[in-house]
């Protein structure tokens, strides 16, 4: 599991935990609250990232990890960080899961999926229209 130690996968992860699935999480900063069964960190999910040895005997693969709140201007700079992180470091973390004989990988985010406000100031729900 990539970026463990944020919103969707730390809850992901303890759930996984109480059903008793041995999870391995990764991510740029450990975090000793984790309720992981192993833990380790990763510089950065990046273009150059290997993870071969941290895919070993690995099933799935959930990666919600990326670089966010680097697209507020338009400075090539910022979206060559994006790119490499969100695009291309994920591209290779899926080859690298494949070429391991990983058997599902599954990729999530929860940044704006619903978009930046609610109407009427009331909480997105599962049943909304997606309008990121």
């Amino acid at each position: 599991m990539t970026g463990a130690n944020r919103f969707v996968d730390s809850a992901l992860c303890a759930t996984l935990n109480r059903y008793g699935v041995f999870v391995r999480s990764a991510m740029r900063t450990l975090n000793s609250q984790l309720d992981s069964a192993e833990a380790f960190a990763i510089c950065d999910l990046s273009s150059d990232a290997d993870w071969r040895g941290d895919l070993r005997s690995g099933e799935q693969v959930v990666c919600s990890a990326a670089r966010v709140n680097l697209m507020n201007g338009a400075e090539p700079e910022r979206r060559a960080v994006f790119r490499a992180v969100n695009v291309d470091g994920t591209s290779r973390l899926v080859r690298q899961a494949v070429a391991a004989g990983v058997k599902r990988f599954v990729s999530i985010s929860s940044v704006k999926v619903n978009g930046e406000s609610t109407l009427l100031g009331c909480a997105f729900i599962e049943t909304d229209v997606c309008n990121p």
